[in-house]
């Protein structure tokens, strides 16, 4: 999905004009650098606002470093030195199983540093959060200080990562587009399977890991890559006519396709047969 660039969005909210626009872009293009970086040196715009483009540009919340303090637990996650080569900070975690890592992170926020990340940490999810570029520095020397605080990336350095048993990667399932009745349902089923699984945003989507499962109707799958998205999971399609979708579904190269309403043994086969075999296609589905 094209994003709008962060010059024209900050002349569209007046605080800057065409003329100190120009100058940020060549004294970014002479000294180098990033351009919300170019344009608090020459104090064209304040922190804040910056931020708030940042955030707004990226679809996501916006943090001001200076004001927080992490939970031990989720800086325990990530060391120092991985810390600062990803330019990340853990933040805390959420989820009923403390699944989810929030961190911190420059703009652009990249697909590659949140799976190295969930890598490292052994989490199911890393929920990102905006923050400038100082503001990463002077947090990671705040929080870890001197020691080297975290088990992530601890027995070898990041990009040859020894895994721990703790940190076995499990696939999660996420319903996505899904009508509140059928995900309610879903994910019911599989708390009781013990299978991980959450309601899916679009950025859950397309940050996915390559084993998880994505379960929504056709037409908000087809959309994300109508829109250009690169979605790394395993799709597979519900919906209530599944006879008359098996063509599209094929032609979305989705792994399985469910009926509506969900059947409870289908949905646990279906999960359970992608979730534990790497590199085989499931059986495109059918009820009855």
């Amino acid at each position: 999905m094209k994003r709008e660039k962060l010059g024209q969005m900050l002349i569209a909210r007046g605080v800057l004009d065409d003329y100190r626009l120009r100058t940020a872009l060549g004294e970014q293009k002479k000294w180098g650098g990033t351009l919300g970086n170019t344009l608090l040196r020459l104090e064209y715009c304040t922190p804040q606002q910056l931020l708030k483009a940042l955030a707004d540009q990226q679809e996501l919340p916006a943090i001001n470093l200076d004001n927080v303090s992490p939970d031990s637990e989720a800086l325990a996650c990530v060391n120092r030195k991985c810390a600062e080569q990803k330019r990340v900070v853990p933040l805390r975690l959420e989820g009923a199983r403390n699944e989810v890592l929030v961190i911190a992170m420059p703009a652009p926020v990249t697909l590659s540093v949140l799976d190295d990340i969930r890598s490292v940490s052994g989490k199911q999810r890393i929920a990102p959060m905006v923050a400038l570029d100082e503001a990463i520095d002077r947090a990671i020397e705040r929080f870890y200080g001197e020691g080297d605080v975290g088990l992530g990336g601890r027995s070898a350095p990041l990009g040859n990562t020894v895994v721990q048993p703790s940190q076995v990667f499990q696939p999660t399932v996420y319903f996505f587009g899904c009508d509140e009745q059928t995900t309610a349902r879903g994910l019911e089923l599989l708390l009781k399977a013990k299978v991980p699984s959450l309601h899916g945003t679009e950025l859950d989507i397309i940050s996915s890991h390559p084993r998880d499962v994505v379960l929504g109707p056709l037409d908000r799958l087809e959309a994300l890559l109508k829109a250009g998205e690169n979605i790394p999971c395993q799709l597979v399609v519900v919906s209530a006519t599944p006879q008359a979708d098996l063509d599209r579904a094929k032609a979305l190269r989705a792994r399985g396709l469910l009926a509506l309403p969900l059947d409870p043994a289908k949905l646990n086969q279906m999960v359970t047969k992608l979730c534990t075999l790497e590199g085989t296609v499931a059986t495109i589905t059918q009820r009855g």
